[in-house]
């Protein structure tokens, strides 16, 4: 059982886990210096400070980078962004792609149109988005990507919600690619969170650590 003095040191520190622990940081173009329409960006970043992290802990590289009009990386069917993390402290990442896929008058329908991305050797990553009826997941060999299922009707359908994967574990390298427009308006964001980042409480881990107190406190 706990000791007195124990239970409210736990609840204080519980209750202290405020939002910015374990959450991702995006990582906008223009954190990094570059305004719309830029392209191709290629450099190595130091993005430590942008995580709240001691400087030149976590490095990002770029290659081929686009930029979209409205502070966002973009890809074409012609091109294909790397990002290659570095440094003492490993990130879980996130790729947050727009909520539909193709050319801006439609998206060729029946599985022709697909974004998504390719990752490292060994690194899994997770669709962590719910999909409607006209949008398919996949994954082969390296890529993970996603399908439109729907209809060829010369409209361009969206989902309820952006296509966003996860990285499992820190990620090394990984790639964002389309193969259905030859136009730069597959917009999409990107962010991290460091491995050692706490996750904030659940709100009935606090609930029940409230409920100790109470309980102790009756006893006593």
């Amino acid at each position: 059982m706990f000791k007195k003095s124990i239970l409210p040191m736990f609840a204080v520190f519980a209750l202290s886990c405020g939002v910015s622990f374990g959450q991702f940081t995006s990582i906008a173009p223009s954190d990094l210096g570059f305004g719309a329409n830029a392209g191709p960006v290629n450099g190595i970043f130091d993005i430590s400070t942008l995580m709240g992290e001691p400087a030149n802990t976590v490095s990002l590289e770029v290659s081929n980078g686009f930029v979209a009009g409205t502070d966002v990386w973009t890809v074409s069917d012609t091109e294909i962004t790397t990002y290659d993390l570095t440094g003492t402290s490993g990130a879980i990442a996130f790729v947050n792609h727009g909520r539909n896929l193709g050319s801006p008058s439609f998206q060729p329908g029946n599985g022709a149109s697909r974004d998504g991305i390719s990752t490292a050797p060994g690194e899994t990553w997770t669709l962590t988005a719910p999909l409607t009826s006209e949008y398919q997941s996949g994954f082969t060999a390296n890529d993970y990507f996603v399908d439109y299922v729907g209809a060829d009707d010369g409209v361009r359908h969206n989902n309820t919600v952006g296509f966003r994967w996860e990285s499992d574990t820190a990620a090394s390298s990984f790639s964002v690619f389309s193969s259905n427009s030859n136009v730069l308006d597959n917009n999409y964001s990107i962010g991290f969170r460091t491995v050692a980042a706490v996750p904030e409480p659940t709100a009935g881990l606090v609930l029940a650590l409230g409920g100790l107190l109470m309980l102790r406190r009756k006893r006593s």
